[in-house]
């Protein structure tokens, strides 16, 4: 399976599942999401303070959250409020949209939340 950077990983997990509004949303042909080995030894390495527990919070984000477009083509990031923390996750989808990766979830400030942007859902 081919993931953000167009290289082809052999091992990937999926972190999340968007329903329906949020495929047609996204133009996504899938509602998985899937997160790639070598993204997962990024996370590890770029947000030591993130425990594989917090990965749940993708989900959550996915079907509860506010979600916008991202500052690239095919990107989205959502954000969401838990016990007064922000977090935020970014994701792409890929190819005709048959494919969509998971890129980070990390802390988010709340001026982050209120940047201008297009949203999908508020």
């Amino acid at each position: 399976m081919q993931h953000n950077n167009g290289e082809f990983d052999t091992e990937y997990t999926p972190v999340g599942y968007m329903d329906r509004d949020l495929q047609t949303a996204t133009k996504a042909k899938t509602g998985v999401v899937y997160m790639s080995d070598s993204n997962a030894k990024k996370q590890r390495i770029r947000h030591p303070d993130l425990n594989p527990s917090d990965y749940t919070i993708v989900q959550n984000i996915l079907d509860k959250g506010m979600i916008g477009e991202g500052n690239k083509p095919n990107h989205y990031i959502g954000f969401i409020e838990i016990d007064k923390k922000w977090w935020r996750t970014v994701w792409k989808v890929v190819g005709d949209g048959n494919e969509v990766w998971f890129l980070s979830l990390t802390k988010a400030k709340p001026y982050e939340v209120k940047q201008n942007r297009k949203w999908i859902r508020e």
